[in-house]
């Protein structure tokens, strides 16, 4: 389960980004392509690449992933297909994942630029710029947590030695970017006139 929701996050993350970048890109056919249908099936098609991506886990016998509370880490069966099934159906495609949020992410700061440099705005276009970028800036800050956590599993974890390095470069950042995710979106999300009286 726990494999499922980070990949199922990638994904949705994704979706946020692809969105954005049509908000920010196309604003006047923007509301035309985010309906209710096309939001609800981009969803549904996310979780059920999800769920085909980790369904292998339950259904293939010798393949499983779980937390070894002696290494502290999770980890996938230590055969062949274990080996397999973790560089490619979990590492690669969350690399290529990364790599197109990080793509439309660099896409939609070079039309916020655009924007800004070759448009004069009006009052409500300055204000409803403003909104686009701030939904940047959250997506962008969502996307560092998750760009630390992939740079210490690729690069940081394979150079230290002893089960606590391993443990704070996997197990620790995976939980510490989940929680740091969350955390953006309450802090860009949360009216904080609810808390004030």
């Amino acid at each position: 389960i726990g494999l499922s929701l980070w990949v199922v996050g990638v994904r949705f993350h994704i979706l946020i980004s692809f969105n954005r970048l049509i908000a920010i890109a196309f604003p006047f056919k923007s509301q035309q392509y985010a309906t209710a249908g096309t939001t609800s099936a981009a969803i549904a098609i996310a979780l059920s690449l999800s769920f085909l991506q980790c369904a292998p886990l339950v259904i293939v016998d010798d393949l499983w992933f779980c937390y070894n509370k002696k290494s502290m880490q999770w980890i996938f069966s230590p055969n062949k297909i274990g080996r397999y099934y973790e560089a490619n159906f979990n590492y690669l495609p969350i690399t290529i994942e990364f790599g197109i949020v990080l793509l439309l992410d660099i896409i939609t700061l070079i039309y916020l630029r655009l924007a800004h440099s070759n448009t004069v705005q009006s009052t409500s276009s300055a204000s409803s710029k403003a909104v686009e970028i701030r939904l940047f800036k959250q997506a962008f800050s969502q996307s560092v947590p998750i760009l630390i956590t992939f740079t210490f599993f690729a690069f940081a974890t394979p150079l230290v030695e002893g089960a606590f390095a391993h443990f704070m470069t996997t197990t620790f950042m995976w939980h510490f970017a989940h929680g740091i995710d969350g955390f953006i979106i309450d802090l860009f999300h949360t009216r904080l006139d609810l808390f004030v009286k």
